[in-house]
């Protein structure tokens, strides 16, 4: 005999409550795989200086973590539909934490890149491909993935402040003691993650399902991720190194990547705020010629005390795009498998960059990085707009 206790359901089954428990618990799964990028920066810094690395050994241990991400989201698409999404961020989520804890003991550059390598494949890559999964079920997903990304930036901010304190006290693991800690905050929203997706392969409509559609404008619009996200991932980075490059002292560099955590939670809030009044044109392309132009006025040291400016805009600008780049596929995503791509093909981009510009740096300098983010996000925006426009002229003809 089971004793049942009864309970109230008029929670439960109030939508807006459970719109916002799954914008919460996306939230801080987001912040799981966003926390990665965001101290990035602090934790290939703190690596080269402790472990002496060279920069193709820096981008290699970075660029290991993101394409292990990314792989672990390829494979999303085979269990989003077959799996209890509760489950499948408990397991997870201690896998990521046993994959932190790991890096933390070890001392040796091999382990440690087989260390994170684990931890992106089996734990933060699952928890951020399920977040989109999340966010996108909900009924605003422009504005879901506005709140996340700006929640997220907000919690890997507070990292990013506190990075001195952290640094005495857990030297070259002072980044990974916070990303253990942000996983750990997950096990407190299992319960407010729904158990799985409201679509199914099976209802799609007539009209979506050509060839043309289905296959040419997705395909595509995640292969303009990829390539947006080349450049942001190599700047990003090798930001704390360039800054050391140009002599600008340690104090002045984490003031500044504090300052700019701070105030990068304003580009999805805005992004949130503003929603599809502006379409996805112009909120794509104009920050990306901005930021580049940014990022090379820094790499380039032609523009002297581009440094502060340069990253405050370059952070604003990246929350604010990207929202738009990630609600495109959202948008387009009719049975709930492709949304779990997202972060393979973001985290693929992010992971190129800092591979191929670790090289080039070696060859030509830090200058490599401004010119060779321009290339990439020319490539990416000239494949945006027939994306764009296709999704634009499709949606009329449903109407």
């Amino acid at each position: 005999m089971t004793n049942t206790i009864p309970l109230d359901n008029s929670a439960q089954n109030n939508p807006d409550i459970r719109e916002w428990k799954s914008i919460i618990a996306g939230t801080l799964l987001t912040a799981c795989g966003l926390a990665v990028y965001m101290l990035m920066p602090l934790h290939i810094g703190a690596m080269m200086s402790k472990l002496s690395l060279t920069t193709a050994q820096a981008g290699l241990l970075s660029g290991s973590e993101y394409y292990a991400i990314g792989i672990a989201s390829l494979f999303g698409p085979l269990w989003i539909h077959r799996f209890n999404w509760q489950k499948v961020v408990l397991f997870a989520a201690t896998m990521a934490c046993v994959g932190h804890i790991a890096t933390i003991l070890l001392d040796n550059f091999a382990l440690i890149v087989i260390a994170r390598i684990f931890t992106g494949l089996f734990g933060e890559g699952v928890l951020y491909a399920i977040s989109f999964a999340v966010l996108a079920e909900t009924r605003n997903p422009d504005r879901s993935f506005g709140i996340a990304i700006a929640v997220s930036s907000l919690i890997a901010a507070i990292a990013v402040w506190n990075s001195s304190l952290l640094l005495e006290l857990f030297a070259r693991n002072s980044m990974v003691v916070a990303l253990l800690g942000i996983t750990i905050i997950v096990f407190t929203v299992i319960k407010f993650t729904p158990m799985g997706s409201k679509k199914t392969p099976h209802c799609i409509p007539k009209k979506n399902t050509s060839p043309h559609y289905r296959l040419w404008i997705p395909i595509t619009g995640l292969t303009v991720l990829t390539l947006w996200f080349v450049g942001p991932g190599g700047f990003w980075t090798f930001g704390e190194r360039i800054a050391d490059s140009q002599g600008i002292s340690n104090t002045e560099i984490s003031t500044v990547f504090a300052l700019t955590a701070g105030l990068a939670i304003l580009g999805p809030l805005l992004a949130a705020g503003i929603g599809e009044r502006l379409g996805r044109i112009c909120p794509v392309v104009l920050p990306s010629i901005i930021m580049t132009l940014s990022v090379w006025a820094f790499t380039s040291n032609i523009v002297s005390h581009a440094f502060m400016p340069s990253l405050i805009i370059f952070s604003i600008l990246m929350g604010f795009s990207s929202v738009y780049l990630f609600g495109l596929i959202a948008t387009i995503d009719t049975t709930g498998r492709l949304n779990v791509l997202i972060p393979a093909f973001q985290s693929i981009g992010e992971g190129t960059g800092p591979l191929i510009m670790g090289i080039l740096v070696g060859s030509y300098g830090y200058a490599a990085v401004g010119w060779s983010y321009a290339v990439f996000t020319t490539i990416a925006l000239l494949m945006f707009f027939p994306v764009i426009i296709r999704v634009r002229k499709t949606n009329s003809a449903r109407k």
